[in-house]
This record gives C-alpha cells, structure tokens and sequence, in this order.
C-alpha cells in the first residue's frame, strides 16, 4: 500500500541556503563603505543606518552645574537693579506730591556720593596695598637669602610700579561742582522740554523707558569699566525718563535736585554696586 506521507528520519536535515556565486561575492567585496553625505548616491537604501552612524554623537558638551546657593547669589544682581529702580520711583512719587524737600535731596544725596567716592578710592587700593607688601616680602626674603645690596632698588622700583592711581581730590570737587552748576543752568530747559505732552503719555514713557533700562543693564559682575552698547543704551533711557518725570515737577529745584539724583543713582552708583558684589 502506497503511503501518501513518508515519515522523516531523524538525521534529516533542512537544505542549506544557496551560497553565494562568485560575482555576488566579488559585488560585496568591492561595496564602497557608506558615507554620511545625502548629496551623493550610495549602494544602500535609504533608511540604512551604519554602525558609525553616532559615532561623533555628543552630549551635555556644554552643560555646566549649579547649585542653589550660587544661581540664589547671581540672581541678586536683578534684584538689586529692579530695587533701585523701585526706589527712584518712590523717590520721584515724594517729590511729586510734595513729601520730599528737593533741599534734603540734594544734600542726602551729595553726601552719599562723596562716601561713595571714598569706598571707591579704598576698593581700588585694598588690592594694590597687598600686593606691595607682598612685594616688600619677597624683597626681604631675596635679600636674606643673597644678602646682597643690590635688591633693595629693585624691590623700591616695584614697589612704585605697583602703586594705584590716587583720585585728585581738588580736581574732582572743582568737576563736581562745574556740573552741579551746568545742571542747576539747565533745569528750567529740562523741565519745560517735555511740558506740553499730557500726564498720561509722560507715565506710559517712562514705564516703557525704565523697562528697557532694565532689560539691557549691564549684570556683569566683573570689573570692566569700558563703554558699552548695553550699559549706555540702559544708561539714556534711565535719563531720558528722569527728564520726561522732571516736567512734571513743580519748579526748577524740584527738578534739579531729581535730575541730580538720577545721575548719581543711575551712573555712579551701579559702578560701586558692582564693585562691592
């Protein structure tokens, strides 16, 4: 009887796979390695992907930690700036209503920049005064060691090259006091220059002005004191609103004596700001 289905024996195996015939073979010999080029035809398809694909693949390449105490510590530049800005609005709002005597203004805020004048002069020279006694040890040491002389001038030449620049006290109060006069001159052209545009105007400018102040202040925290497009474009427009807000004072020592502060809190004091942080 003819069996329709002939049981396997078990050391049957599967056919292999046909090998490849020498021309298949030579064809994937001579296959050019794929290159990361769009614009060049390859013998891949398109959505073949090479081990070297993410081979130059980089991560985090810029990334840099912070804690939170020093994003808390750099963060209080903008703090300190939008404060300063809130207090000359306040400082404005006194003397717009009369609450404020522009005599006690110009005097607060003299004083305050003469202090100023002299932190200043002493931050600049804390520094260099370490440096000389640095130098004067070094000096000693050399001349200890050598026991020669000849150090002494050259520990003396030093110790003058290291020496700051001192501020000239009289030439500086005679620049001061020429520019108290030449602001107390302009006050009444400041203050009528922008007398004709109503209140509401005037307000909306000076939100507007003291926004763009704050937006390209200069928050660096280093000790440049070049001229920049930030620091000067923030600069003007802080000046031109304090000369918009001065039209709306009452008379020409109101608006000296704001115009006066503005210059010294908007000018002087960020420099000595950023030099104490």
């Amino acid at each position: 009887m003819h069996q329709p289905y002939a049981s396997r024996s078990p050391n049957h195996t599967a056919p292999l796979r046909p090998s490849l015939s020498p021309t298949a073979k030579a064809s994937a010999a001579t296959k050019r390695p794929w290159r990361k080029l769009l614009y060049i035809k390859q013998d891949y398809p398109d959505n073949y992907v090479d081990e070297s694909f993410l081979e130059n693949l980089q991560k985090n390449v810029n990334f840099q930690s912070y804690d939170y105490g020093t994003l808390i510590q750099e963060s209080t530049v903008i703090t300190n700036h939008v404060s300063s800005v809130l207090v000359f609005v306040a400082v404005f709002i006194q003397l717009y209503h009369g609450r404020l005597d522009p005599h006690v203004l110009v005097s607060v805020g003299t004083l305050a920049t003469a202090g100023g004048v002299m932190v200043w002069e002493w931050l600049l020279a804390a520094p260099h005064d370490s440096m000389i006694g640095m130098t004067h040890l070094h000096t000693d040491t050399s001349t200890a060691a050598t026991m020669a002389p000849t150090t002494k001038p050259c520990g003396s030449a030093a110790t003058a090259a290291i020496h700051a620049p001192r501020l000239h006290h009289p030439s500086l109060v005679k620049t001061a006091a020429v520019f108290f006069l030449t602001l107390l001159g302009l006050s009444p052209i400041l203050r009528t220059l922008t007398q004709d545009i109503s209140s509401d105007s005037i307000w909306a400018m000076s939100v507007c002005l003291f926004l763009i102040n704050i937006l390209f202040h200069d928050y660096r925290t280093n000790l440049s004191h070049n001229i920049e497009f930030p620091g000067s474009v923030a600069l003007n427009t802080a000046v031109f609103a304090c000369v918009l807000l001065a039209s709306r004072l009452s008379t020409n020592l109101h608006a000296f004596g704001f115009m006066s502060f503005a210059l010294e809190w908007f000018a002087l004091f960020p420099i000595l700001r950023r030099n104490l942080k």
